[in-house]
């Protein structure tokens, strides 16, 4: 007989395990679709509105800049081999891969969103509205309190209809007495008109509607101070907006003289991408013409860059104005938001020109800001279902793209380079110096150029594409607000 412990003989039996829950499913009934099958809500005519607004808004993406790739961690960092191991054997050559086929572009933007696709869905027969006829303001608020009134139990449903149905047949029934009364004024007081009103006009008490007019007009009341003050705290925000804004956008004018002077054939000249007083004096070492051409091009560029920095940040908000004018630092007037247009109008049709191969990006095909806007009033008139609208924006964005705003700067500061460089150029080029050493501490950098004083308010645009953009005789009087004040001053004067 086994020895028994006296551990064994307390041990009672194992408990069996409680019995899981049955975690099937429910059945699903015959009528009703399991969730993953439902159909995605179908976009109201409101958030299709807000897409197309997105949608145009996206035609002036500014790119985003790249991501730096993630450090390794330690851990992650491959041993070193131990003495004692044996030597790993090399690895063998890989085959060397094929390059992936490139991904063919989308079809040109006319041919992008088809007809079939936005065809009107098949009819279906409604319910007719009820019969109206033109409604005043007074009619306005007689049904606005009526509807009041059904939604608080005070009147039967279904009065507003109702009572619009009555309106109709009422105008029918004066128009059909008249008719047959010519000449006779219609009295609707008078008995023979009775059997008629009282046959059809709605009946509601006549307390509740008074009462349910009065709220109404307490709301109404509300809602337009409530607009009026958030108009008010939307203008106060956008003007405190603007003054916080104004030492990045000088810092942005700054950044875009710097590049403009670099690229024009100075960059070994710069340290630390700064223009300090050594770097002015060496730039008229290599070229006693340089600094009056780099002027004449950098209040120019100074003055489209401050624009289009604000244009971008606050867009919706601060309008292109064909007509708006600028004081540059030689005291002549120029229409930076004309000149933009023209710029952006010329530089879309340079890029149009070249092969769709060589100016696709990400696999997108370039179009102007004119097709894109063509298509997308296309798909807003339509008649397609609210579904299909939707989708064929998706493919608007997903196969085409438009200049943005940092394809505008670049281009700008290319632009104006490449003539300062041209002109330095004429008058014998610049002459190679050594670069300029590491300035001391104590050495003032140079402040950014000028910025121009507006002098004109912001209207809706309507740019015209001929004019002449600097006007040097007006004398009108200007505002002083300066956006981006002595940007490079001892440079540029």
């Amino acid at each position: 007989m086994p020895r028994e412990f006296a551990d064994d003989k307390k041990k009672k039996p194992a408990e069996a395990p409680p019995a899981k829950e049955d975690q099937t499913p429910p059945p699903v009934k015959a009528d009703e679709k399991p969730p993953d099958e439902k159909k995605p809500a179908t976009p109201t005519a409101e958030e299709l509105a807000a897409r197309a607004e997105e949608i145009s808004a996206s035609m002036f993406p500014v790119p985003g800049k790249k991501t730096k790739p993630p450090e390794a961690k330690p851990e992650d960092k491959p041993k070193e081999p131990d003495a004692k191991e044996p030597e790993a054997k090399p690895p063998e050559p890989e085959p060397e891969k094929k390059p992936a086929a490139k991904k063919p572009l989308p079809p040109p933007i006319s041919e992008a969103v088809k007809p079939e696709s936005l065809q009107a869905p098949a009819a279906q027969p409604e319910a007719k509205p009820p019969v109206t006829t033109d409604l005043n303001e007074d009619d306005e608020e007689t049904l606005a309190a009526l509807a009041r009134m059904e939604r608080d139990g005070k009147a039967p449903r279904g009065i507003v209809d109702r009572t619009k149905r009555f309106w109709a047949d009422e105008a029918d029934y004066i128009a059909a007495w008249e008719k047959a009364n010519p000449g006779a004024a219609f009295d609707l007081n008078d008995e023979a008109h009775a059997e008629f009103y009282d046959k059809n006009e709605p009946r509601y008490d006549e307390q509740e509607f008074k009462r349910a007019a009065k709220l109404n007009l307490k709301e109404q009341s509300k809602r337009e101070i409530k607009e009026e003050l958030k108009k008010e705290t939307e203008a106060e925000t956008y003007e405190r907006e603007m003054r916080e804004h104004v030492p990045k956008n000088a810092a942005a004018v700054s950044t875009a003289l710097t590049e403009m002077v670099a690229d024009a054939g100075f960059k070994d000249l710069l340290k630390d991408g700064k223009l300090t007083k050594e770097v002015e004096a060496e730039i008229d070492k290599a070229s006693p013409h340089a600094r009056a051409i780099l002027h004449e091009e950098a209040q120019l560029l100074a003055a489209q860059i401050s624009e289009v920095d604000k244009l971008e940040r606050f867009a919706g908000k601060y309008q292109m104005d064909p007509n708006f004018s600028v004081k540059v630092a030689s005291g002549a007037y120029v229409q930076p938001h004309r000149m933009l247009a023209d710029f952006v109008q010329n530089l879309e049709r340079e890029i149009a020109a070249l092969p769709p191969e060589e100016t696709a990006r990400d696999g997108k095909r370039f179009v102007t800001q004119e097709e894109f806007m063509r298509e997308v009033d296309k798909i807003r008139a339509s008649p397609a279902p609210p579904a299909a609208k939707s989708k064929a924006f998706d493919a608007l964005s997903a196969g085409y793209y438009t200049i943005g705003w940092e394809d505008i700067r670049v281009a700008l500061i290319s632009q104006h380079s490449t003539r300062a460089r041209a002109k330095i150029d004429t008058f014998g080029g610049i002459k190679k110096s050594d670069p300029v050493s590491q300035p001391a501490k104590t050495s003032a950098a140079a402040t950014p150029a000028a910025t121009p004083e507006t002098r004109a308010a912001f209207r809706p645009p309507s740019v015209s594409s001929a004019s002449d953009n600097t006007d040097t005789t007006k004398k009108a009087p200007h505002q002083s607000g300066k956006t981006a004040d002595d940007v490079a001053r001892s440079m540029w004067g």
